[in-house]
């Protein structure tokens, strides 16, 4: 064989680029609904952590300034369409750090939630 008939054989043809081209828009044509559907929750759960490290910055703040620190659902900044439910005193953390322990509901506007925990005694804060 020449040089010039293998160089021609190498590569793909039109053809077999726009049929691949074709597959993986249909593919992504069928995955699109899914996708849309798991967005909200990766919101769910992106605001769900930023609660917990205002949580966490609230108990660091109290043992920082050695005094009992309550959080009230004014304490807590949320995108709209998103509500947190506390229990009815709020959050309280002492200056070493305990708390009483609460449960706190994130909710969206699509009714999905997630639950965080504040683990009475140590006071930390868990994501399930």
């Amino acid at each position: 064989m020449s040089a010039i008939s293998r160089r021609n054989n190498a590569g793909f043809t039109l053809i077999e680029l726009v049929l691949v081209l074709g597959l993986i828009a249909g593919a992504a044509l069928l995955l699109w609904p899914l996708a849309l559907r798991l967005l909200p929750q990766a919101g769910l759960q992106r605001n769900a952590e930023a609660v917990a490290a205002q949580l966490n910055g609230a108990r660091m703040a109290a043992m920082r300034q050695n005094r009992v620190l309550r959080l009230g659902p004014a304490d807590f900044s949320l995108p709209p369409g998103f509500r947190l439910v506390l229990p009815p005193g709020g959050v309280d953390f002492a200056p070493d750090g305990f708390s009483a322990g609460a449960r706190l509901l994130l909710q969206d506007a699509d009714g999905a939630s997630i639950t965080l925990l504040v683990e009475p005694v140590t006071g930390r804060v868990r994501l399930p």
